[in-house]
């Protein structure tokens, strides 16, 4: 039988956005991003007999789809180098940004199916396209379970047939903060360590919210490693004054690619899984 742990805050992550102009798409950059955001939180698999012991993984705590449509304009969601953080780098899809425009020729709104699901994006502002598909749900399916085999646009105008790739594997995510209590304060030197294998990128984010938006964010690139420190030169470029809610730690994996579904207009596809845990409430 498979038990979730205790509860752990999600955020709401839509806003709104801008209008733009429309571009023709043939440049070099990607013209649209489409992302599948799972983010996962720990979950017991219970032994089969009695005197087994329990296996800890990761279960489907929520799933989001987001689709950026602005040609040529994209906006970047580019990380710092490896080994590097950056403050106040957006790593979630909130709107397409000025240059977002609505899907040409894209009669209602954009559909999408997976191997076990199907639905619509709904319109959030020009060129942006969301859904909640599964919202603070607390399951304990697996990534591949929500995602496994992609998720593609089946009614997209020129971008249909665009579809996210399959995600990687996520093994332990372990948070050891230094005073081994478990939770975390602002300033805290902080041990994250992971087992993963077949991701593009993968990322440490410190992100301080209040109403569901980010008053203050620190990024850090983790590619290429297995374990990352958060210490005082990470958490000095958040200020502890900022009257916020909560301040969460994500752990981002991503698989990712760029596709032509009309072989002129760029999609970059990705898929993501994203360990979520509490600091501070």
């Amino acid at each position: 039988m498979r038990q979730a742990l205790p509860l752990l805050v999600f955020p709401a992550l839509l806003s709104l956005g801008c209008k733009g102009s429309l571009n023709l798409g043939k440049g070099e950059e990607p013209d649209s991003r489409f992302t599948a955001d799972v983010y996962v939180w720990p979950c017991i698999e219970k032994g089969a007999d009695t005197g087994s012991e329990d296996t800890l993984y990761n279960g489907v705590y929520a799933f989001d789809l987001a689709l950026e449509y602005a040609p040529d304009a994209l906006a970047s969601q580019t990380l710092p180098a490896p080994g590097s953080c950056q403050a106040s780098l957006s790593v979630f899809p909130i709107d397409a940004g000025a240059s977002g425009v609505d899907i040409p020729d894209l009669a209602g709104d954009p559909e999408w199916e997976s191997v076990v699901d199907v639905g619509v994006l709904a319109h959030g502002s020009p060129g942006f396209y969301y859904s909640n598909v599964l919202e603070n749900q607390r399951s304990c399916q697996t990534t591949n379970d929500v995602v496994g085999g992609g998720v593609a646009l089946t009614n997209a105008g020129a971008i249909t047939g665009a579809r996210t790739p399959d995600p990687g594997d996520l093994g332990a995510v372990t948070v050891a903060d230094a005073s081994g209590d478990g939770i975390l304060d602002f300033g805290e030197v902080t041990e994250v360590s992971w087992e993963a294998s077949g991701w593009n990128e993968t990322w440490v984010q410190i992100r301080q919210e209040r109403d569901g938006e980010a008053w203050g964010t620190v990024t850090c690139n983790t590619t290429g490693m297995e374990s990352f420190t958060l210490d005082a030169s990470v958490w000095g470029e958040l200020s502890e004054t900022l009257p916020v809610q909560y301040i969460n730690l994500y752990v981002g994996f991503t698989a990712a690619n760029t596709q032509l579904p009309d072989e002129v207009q760029k999609v970059h596809a990705r898929t993501r899984t994203i360990y979520v845990q509490v600091i501070q409430d």
